[in-house]
């Protein structure tokens, strides 16, 4: 698949798109230097450790060690295959591709899931649009949801008929397998095992789109109250978790970033009535509970989030169940509480744009929610309850990392709920003493052995000077690399040398197609390499390798020599005491030299 597109198409594409653009479109990008940095987008963390470097079109994660060039990002960040992430960064800069079909043989795992949920796509779409009862429910959006032409057409709304096999029997005229249609969680398997049945029946469809803009996933919402629930989601498949998709995302970004906030909504048709009514910095939690991955997802483009839910029960739950995770990613968060009886839909179609935009600009802060949305006053709660609300903001206060922004929260509430600042403060350190505050993700590290180490410093020295692979060559051999991830890093640079003579590191890292490649590529790419004098730095560095190589295979014999002697084999001895000798004064000749 490497080969799907010419060599020199892949490297234009590449170098047509800046890779601080690209990556600035995912993450909130921040000079550092001469390079940028962002909190980590493929681990947890709360200090900034995901550089990306403008001169060398890399990025690497000094946490995780996720590291490649703006080709590995989009397949690592969004599961893309090769092809398809050359195919989205052409259309972006508008280079024109060579029209080609991918055969199903040819397809990988990801590819065979995308295909089998586009077929699902225009198949709920077609019933939505050419079908008796599709009509019918394109009536009840227009007229009873008041959503136009343009923002269904937008949305790519469907309709799944009532039937158990319909999608099934059209995807099976396209050549798609029930395995691939399980896999995409599109049809389930019947209970006694003799076949399989559509997933969503009798439903309005909401797809779930990637960035690219492509299905990962969908959500059916009942038209019969026949149904019992009224919403169904696909499963997580291996194209969609659902604690890491945002509902709209593909959408909203660029508006959550120019806007500096995002507004979170809960359900689907929230989303479609807020963006249709011209809130574009939108999204949905797409009918999951909200996580800690949704919110730092969110905080990737935007330092703010407003909540505006539901004004019921269910609402007001849901705003405290999302306010730990905002804390945790460090966001700045409001609450939207609307009047008795409104939901976000209901309220827009009631009041107008202006008015809602109104309320968004006069959220509550979290502890005043808090206080507002109270049933009987504070005053006159009892001791005990009292307590509990006043604990749960203590809570929600322990799950940031900055001290500065703990003390401002308990501030604000100690203020609302007239109590003392220094009772919350001891109950926040009570707490977070007993270990409940937020859990904290550890990326494993270990520090690599003097033979590892130099093999990366080597590695490090030919990625950053290119042409000393002709000197490599003289001065090295393939066995000098005890480490196989480095020593097939090594081969695969010679043989790429040898027909690009002008290949950087980008241009390798669209050659490996090993993630453990990949990872020890980055390393090597940013490590302080202290001179910029390489030549002598590369064969001061080769030298060490053989006498660390040298030395091992001498500690080896002279293991093995006792082993033999204690094992009596006295011959098998003096073979070895011959060979330990031979190494002995090669070794000596190779320091006189």
């Amino acid at each position: 698949m490497a080969n799907f597109y010419p060599e020199h198409l892949i490297e234009e594409i590449k170098q047509a798109n800046d890779i601080v653009e690209v990556l600035g479109e995912f993450l909130q990008l921040k000079k550092r230097g001469a390079n940028y940095l962002a909190l980590c987008p493929f681990h947890n963390e709360k200090t900034p450790s995901f550089s990306v470097s403008p001169s060398k079109q890399i990025y690497h994660c000094f946490g995780c060690g996720k590291g490649g060039n703006v080709y590995t990002f989009l397949m690592e960040h969004e599961n893309l295959s090769f092809v398809e992430a050359v195919q989205y960064l052409a259309k972006r800069a508008g280079i024109q591709l060579p029209k080609k079909e991918i055969a199903p043989e040819e397809r990988s795992r990801y590819e065979h899931l995308y295909f089998a949920n586009q077929v699902a796509r225009n198949f709920f779409i077609k019933q939505l649009w050419e079908t008796e009862d599709g009509k019918k429910v394109l009536k009840y959006l227009k007229e009873a949801r008041g959503l136009s032409e343009d923002t269904i057409n937008h949305f790519e709304l469907g309709f799944a008929p009532d039937a158990w096999d319909k999608l099934l029997n059209h995807a099976r005229t396209l050549k798609l397998s029930e395995e691939d249609l399980v896999k995409a969680g599109l049809v389930v398997e019947r209970e006694d095992g003799s076949g399989h049945y559509d997933r969503f029946r009798r439903r309005l469809i909401f797809p779930i789109l990637n960035f690219t803009g492509k299905p990962i996933a969908f959500g059916g919402r009942a038209l019969s109250r026949e149904d019992k629930a009224k919403y169904i989601n696909s499963p997580e498949t291996d194209l969609y978790n659902k604690s890491k998709v945002l509902y709209g995302l593909n959408f909203s970004r660029p508006h959550i970033r120019k806007l500096e906030y995002a507004i979170l909504v809960e359900g689907y048709m929230d989303l479609l009535a807020l963006w249709q009514g011209g809130f574009q910095n939108v999204v949905a939690s797409s009918g999951t509970a909200f996580t800690s991955d949704h919110a730092r997802l969110i905080s990737r483009y935007a330092p703010t989030a407003i909540m505006l839910f539901d004004s019921d029960d269910a609402g007001i739950m849901a705003a405290k169940r999302c306010a730990p995770h905002l804390m945790a990613a460090e966001l700045d968060f409001k609450v939207v509480l609307l009047p008795e009886g409104e939901d976000p839909d209901s309220y827009l179609r009631n009041n107008g744009s202006e008015k809602l935009r109104e309320m968004i600009e006069n959220a509550l802060s979290f502890p005043e929610f808090i206080y507002n949305t109270l049933g009987p006053s504070f005053e006159k709660l009892s001791s005990r309850e009292k307590e509990n609300v006043l604990m749960e903001l203590v809570n929600v206060a322990a799950q940031s990392d900055s001290s500065i922004r703990r003390e401002l929260f308990l501030k604000e509430s100690a203020a609302i709920f007239d109590i003392d600042l220094n009772s919350l403060k001891n109950e926040l350190a009570r707490l977070m003493q007993k270990g409940r505050g937020p859990a904290r993700e550890e990326v494993k590290q270990t520090a690599p052995a003097a033979l590892q180490r130099i093999q990366l410093q080597i590695l490090a020295v030919l990625i950053e000077n290119m042409n000393l692979l002709e000197k490599a060559l003289l001065e090295l051999s393939e066995d000098d690399f005890s480490d196989p991830v480095i020593k097939g890093i090594y081969n695969k640079m010679l043989l790429l040398r040898s027909k690009n003579p002008s290949m950087d590191v980008s241009y390798l890292l669209n050659h490996i197609s090993d993630p453990e490649q990949s990872k020890i590529i980055s390393q090597a790419s940013n490590m302080e390499l202290g001179t910029r004098d390489t030549e002598r730095l590369f064969s001061d560095f080769a030298r060490r390798l053989k006498a660390l190589n040298l030395e091992g295979r001498r500690k080896t014999l002279i293991s093995r020599i006792a082993s033999a002697e204690k094992a009596g084999d006295l011959r098998r001895a003096e073979e070895l005491t011959a060979e330990l000798k031979e190494l002995t004064e090669k070794s000596s000749a190779e320091e006189e030299a």
